[in-house]
């Protein structure tokens, strides 16, 4: 590589060109900033033409051509690229602590995420579980009912102690006459209701919001829980 430049005066005659120690600073600090390849037109254009092209190439190549060079120039066929240096004056043991405390900060931010994701997770639950003021209603109420319950125990215990065997056995037998009675009439009407159906006329439900029949889903009862 030459330093030598065409005069402006004469194609004949060439002259070597200086760089001035401005120019100098202003390149070699932007590519030490950026930290990052640049070819010739970037720097140019990114110091926005505060040293001009022909100056800055001109810093490159003197920069570059240092013993002690500052500034690196890659050649990739025939484009060129220029970079600053790295230099370092950490030593071999500041290396070694540098990297058990990258490692540390490593485990401890593992340690955080985890923490994190667990809160998270935590969080979830809570948020499905009912609020405070829910739980404070619901034990209210479950309360006024065991209350009541143990006051109807409380009668019936009451009631039961006077009450004879013969009038037991008669409230009995009047129970299972009444459940007995209730489950044939409810057969019977399902026999009439099946018969009706038989021409498919109508739904079942349909039919029976006609006739006005309530089922004893309608009203909440069971005939099984009055068994004896």
């Amino acid at each position: 590589r030459t330093n030598w430049y065409p005069d402006t005066h004469t194609s004949h005659t060439r002259r070597e060109l200086t760089m001035t120690d401005a120019d100098a600073k202003k390149v070699e600090e932007y590519l030490i900033a950026q930290n990052r390849p640049w070819n010739l037109s970037g720097i140019v254009l990114n110091l926005h033409k505060a040293v001009g092209k022909t100056a800055v190439e001109v810093v490159l190549t003197k920069l570059s051509e240092k013993e002690d060079a500052s500034i690196v120039e890659l050649v990739n066929g025939k484009q060129k690229v220029y970079y600053a240096r790295q230099t370092s004056d950490v030593n071999e043991e500041e290396l070694v602590t540098l990297s058990t405390e990258i490692a540390a900060k490593k485990d401890s931010r593992t340690e955080l995420k985890n923490e994190v994701s667990t809160l998270a997770a935590r969080e979830r639950v809570l948020a499905s579980e009912p609020a405070s003021e829910d739980l404070v209603a619901e034990v209210d109420v479950i309360s006024k009912s065991t209350h009541e319950d143990r006051l109807r125990l409380a009668e019936v215990k009451k009631n039961a102690g006077s009450m004879s065997p013969k009038k037991m056995k008669q409230i009995k037998d009047t129970h299972g006459k009444m459940v007995a009675l209730w489950r044939k009439r409810k057969r019977m009407c399902n026999n009439v209701l099946d018969q009706v159906l038989e021409s498919g006329a109508k739904k079942p439900k349909d039919l029976m919001e006609e006739m006005g029949i309530e089922t004893d889903a309608d009203v909440g009862v069971d005939v099984k829980n009055f068994l004896p």
